[in-house]
């Protein structure tokens, strides 16, 4: 299994990575994203639940969260395993910014 998958499923499972508590999520979105050099920061692995927003990789990651907070998901873990910065969305209030 590869870093990136690994560093996943530890963000899925890892309690202390989570921001905010989602009860009954139907839709998720996962993001990595790395800086291949200095001053910039894009998405290298994206998953999305069925239903949930798709992120292509190689997105400016600043522009990826951006787009899934003002699409009403909201930002429930950040976790960064080594290598980059693993997000993790959940289906928010469909407000603006998941609030």
């Amino acid at each position: 299994m590869n870093r990136i998958v690994c560093g996943l499923l530890v963000a899925l499972l890892s309690p202390f990575v989570l921001v905010g508590a989602a009860a009954a999520a139907t839709e998720v979105v996962i993001i990595a994203c790395q800086a291949p050099a200095p001053a910039q920061f894009f998405v290298t692995d994206s998953s999305s639940s069925a239903g949930a927003p798709v992120v292509p990789l190689g997105k400016s990651c600043s522009q990826a969260v951006a787009d899934l907070l003002d699409s009403g998901m909201k930002l429930v873990g950040v976790s960064s395993p080594g290598v980059g910065v693993i997000y993790t969305f959940t289906e928010g209030d469909r407000g603006r910014h998941g609030r």
